[in-house]
Order: C-alpha cells, then structure tokens, then sequence
C-alpha cells in the first residue's frame, strides 16, 4: 500500500507537538501563560498610599496601587517604629477590598487581645483571621510554625491572602545539645543564632518553591542587627549613602537569606508627632502630649520598581479605637 508522503511543513508541525508533549511531561510551562497569570493575579493596597505607590503596580480589576499576590516582604527596624502596625492596617485594607480573601498570622511574640479588638473595630474582618502562637502545645520550637503555613500555602493556593510572621528575630530555637558524652549542654548566642538562620533559610528555600502567582504574600517582621542611623537618630546618616552599596544591603536577624527571596525589605522609622514645639502640654500634669507619630517606610530594596523609595505619613493614635494613616 503506498503512503503519503509529508510535506516539510507537515513534519515540523509533528516536531513543533512532540516537542510540546514532551515539555508539558516534564512540567515546563509557557512564559507567555505565566505573564498572563501574573497581570491577571491580585494586588494587595497597603497603606499609606505613597508606599503602594511605590510599587509601580495596579490591581486589574480595582485599579489600586499596592504588591502583587505571591510577594515577599520583610519589614525590619528598631521597637516601635511601627512595623506591626504598618502589617496589621496592610490586613485590614485587603479584607476590605476582597470580600473571601484570609490572613494567617504566624506570631513568635505575644499577642495583644486589646489590639486586635481595637482593629477589628478599624475593620479586622476576626472571623477571616487565623493565627498560630505559643498557646498551641504543638508549637514548640520555629519549624513547627514555619512548616505549618508552608503547609497551608501550598494546600490552599489563591485562598490566603497574607501570611505575616511577626518574627524572625523571636523564633524559638534549641538551647541545649547533646555533648560527646551524651549529656545535654547549653549553647551560646551565636551558635542560637546560626541556627535561628539555618530554619529561616530553609523555610524560604521551600517557599520560593510555590507557585508565586497563586501562594500568599509573605510578610516578615524582623529586626534590624544595628541601626542604619550612625548617630541613632531619626533618618540616615548622609555621609553614609554616599558610599556604593551602604544602603543596599542591611543586616536583619535570621540570615541573609532573605536579600536575595525579597521582593521588597523595607526599613521602619518613627518618631513623636506633632513637632515638640507644636505640642500643647497636659493641663494636670504640665508633659507634652503627643497622639500621633511620623512614620517613615525606606524601601531599600524594590524588584517591582528598582530603586531607593520611601513613604512618609502621620499615624493618628489620639482615638485609640480608631488608629490610621492619615
């Protein structure tokens, strides 16, 4: 029997499937679809409004500024220069804007149940809130938090909308080791320390393993190893960024690790508002009375729109039911 034989065009055609079949079998995917994916995937407002701004990103179907769904995010600095609360209002704004998204908050520190009854006044959706701390037997040491919303991230694609580790810096880790004798012995600070970065390394290792268009947002408090400021005041020093790569690449707790996995790190700063000689003073007790604090976001580092940005704004504390960017 005779057989037809193919024309050129018919026998890359065949080529051109194989070759398809054979990339589908082994996992590979399209850039094309993944760049659809990724203008089609969530963005997340995070306020204040000039720190979405500096993301150079809208969401598709609100329009609002802010990070895209799957980002990861470190928020370092000093105590009380508002990174917590910069994390908390950032779950606010995201149950507001989608009505089915959830938050799970991993906390390594002790939660503040005046806190959260506060914002959940503000708008905390609390039935859409889940959190993991030290009150649950099971979590006993840093990898059972860390493996537990890696779990949860890769069962549950597109049904979280943050994961917030709050932090790096309060991970338990071991404190005793098994000597040659097998007796247990304690180790030192620095020895907790490099294992405090080998969990945060592997955890990061395995996150980075999710699908970035469908996981949760990683945000991750820590802290700052010493303050940017030379002088230990509010801002940078100027002789400081003068220097190639000073500001490029600030030491947080828990390994550098996360300089390389972080979209954007960002640096926390706060201090007192209104300016002292604007502040009217207490009419009992004759002290300055300040309600309110000047926060001040540096993002170091920026994969959505490079370079050094920053956001400024009042924090309103005066009505303690209802704090806010202003």
């Amino acid at each position: 029997m005779a057989t037809t034989k193919q024309t050129p065009e018919e026998l890359e055609a065949e080529r051109q499937q194989a070759a398809q079949d054979k990339l589908k079998e082994l996992g590979f995917r399209r850039a094309s679809i993944l760049v659809d994916e990724f203008l089609q995937r969530p963005v997340y407002y995070m306020p204040p409004l000039s720190l979405s701004l500096a993301s150079n990103c809208r969401d598709p179907i609100t329009g609002m500024p802010g990070l895209p769904r799957g980002s990861v995010i470190e928020v370092a600095g000093a105590a009380g220069n508002g990174k917590t609360l910069l994390t908390e209002h950032a779950a606010i704004a995201v149950l507001k804007e989608h009505p089915t998204a959830r938050i799970v908050f991993l906390n390594f520190e002790p939660q503040n149940g005046t806190r959260l009854q506060n914002l959940a006044k503000h708008g905390l959706d609390l039935d859409r809130v889940d959190i993991l701390d030290y009150s649950n037997p099971l979590l006993t040491k840093a990898e059972d938090g860390l493996y537990a919303v890696l779990s949860l991230a890769a069962a549950c694609p597109g049904v979280f909308a943050y994961v917030i580790i709050d932090s790096f810096g309060a991970m338990a880790v071991e404190k005793e080791v098994l000597d040659e004798n097998g007796e247990m012995k304690e180790i030192d600070a620095k020895t907790q320390m490099g294992l405090r970065s080998n969990r945060a390394k592997s955890f990061l290792d395995k996150w980075n393993t999710l699908n970035a268009n469908t996981r949760p947002s990683l945000i991750i408090i820590n802290h700052m190893k010493k303050q940017i400021d030379s002088g230990g005041g509010f801002g940078v020093d100027p002789l400081k960024i003068e220097k190639v790569g000073e500001d490029m690449n600030y030491v947080t707790l828990a390994g550098t690790t996360i300089q390389f996995y972080a979209d954007w790190r960002i640096r926390a700063d706060a201090k007192k508002w209104p300016e002292p000689k604007d502040v009217e003073k207490h009419e009992v007790v004759e002290q300055k009375v300040y309600d309110s604090l000047m926060v001040w976001y540096e993002i170091y580092k920026n994969k959505l729109l490079p370079g050094r940005h920053w956001a400024k704004s009042i924090f309103n504390m005066e009505d303690v039911e209802n704090c806010r960017f202003e």
